[in-house]
């Protein structure tokens, strides 16, 4: 189990990475949802803080893919890489609209 983890550890440094490359642009798939359910209710995020708000969520994302592929890894200990990796991207989606709720609710 302690090897699964050390990988699910450096998918994650190397999704922040890709993040970063990408400018923010996976935080945005989150962010615009987002912003666009506030605007809504009348509480609309300034157009300036669209970019840094996404590229925070990039940033923060990868800690639900490692939180989820941890606690899989100690929930299923047979459980296979695949399996795993599904679990992570679950907890990678759950923790993009997370941190984009709480950052637009913040910015707004």
């Amino acid at each position: 189990m302690l090897r699964r983890v050390k990988w699910a550890e450096i998918a994650a440094v190397l999704m922040v990475g890709l993040n970063m490359m990408l400018l923010g642009l996976p935080g945005g798939l989150f962010v615009e949802p987002v912003a666009n359910v506030f605007a809504s209710f009348g509480r609309k995020l300034p157009a300036d803080s669209y970019w840094p708000v996404a590229i925070y969520v990039s940033m923060l994302m990868p800690i639900g893919f490692l939180l989820a592929t941890m606690r899989a890894a100690h929930l299923r200990p047979q459980a296979s890489n695949a399996r795993l990796i599904l679990w992570g991207l679950c907890g990678l989606a759950i923790a993009g609209f997370a941190f984009a709720i709480l950052l637009v609710s913040i910015s707004t």
